[in-house]
């Protein structure tokens, strides 16, 4: 398996959560779970991050972790094997996947506060957060 490149205060990549909003749309299924999921496959970095998408849709984080794994299943088919064959995209979901519905109801941005706090627990992550806009530029209109 190939070492990613340190960081440049020569630290290893820290743990942290991911959140992308947007997170049902085109732009992540086709884009960056694929991406993501080639970071764990070719640098082994299944335990060093936790992604937790949003939406509008009402989806639970099973249904959420399925049409991720059936969107890896396809970005990844006919491609070569990286270093970590045990990299199974739909394990790879159920460990480290999840969902939270956000929406025009501003207390719905309190809730996604409160379950990024629980994630953070439940994984043991020191509070790194990087915020990921998977959006279309009409869901920004009037920002």
């Amino acid at each position: 398996m190939e070492q990613l490149p340190e960081a440049g205060g020569g630290h290893a990549v820290e743990r942290h959560l991911l959140v992308v909003f947007g997170a049902t749309g085109d732009l992540y299924r086709r884009k960056l779970a694929p991406a993501l999921y080639n970071l764990v496959r070719q640098y082994g970095l299944a335990d060093r991050f936790v992604v937790l998408g949003t939406a509008r849709s009402p989806l639970t984080d099973e249904e959420f972790r399925q049409r991720s794994a059936v969107a890896l299943q396809a970005a990844v088919a006919g491609q070569p094997q990286l270093g970590d064959p045990a990299a199974d995209p739909a394990e790879w979901c159920a460990r480290t996947v999840h969902f939270q519905r956000v929406g025009e109801d501003p207390a719905s941005y309190g809730a996604l506060r409160d379950r990024i706090d629980r994630i953070e627990a439940e994984y043991g992550l020191p509070g790194n957060r990087i915020f990921y806009l998977s959006l279309p530029p009409a869901a920004l209109a009037g920002a």
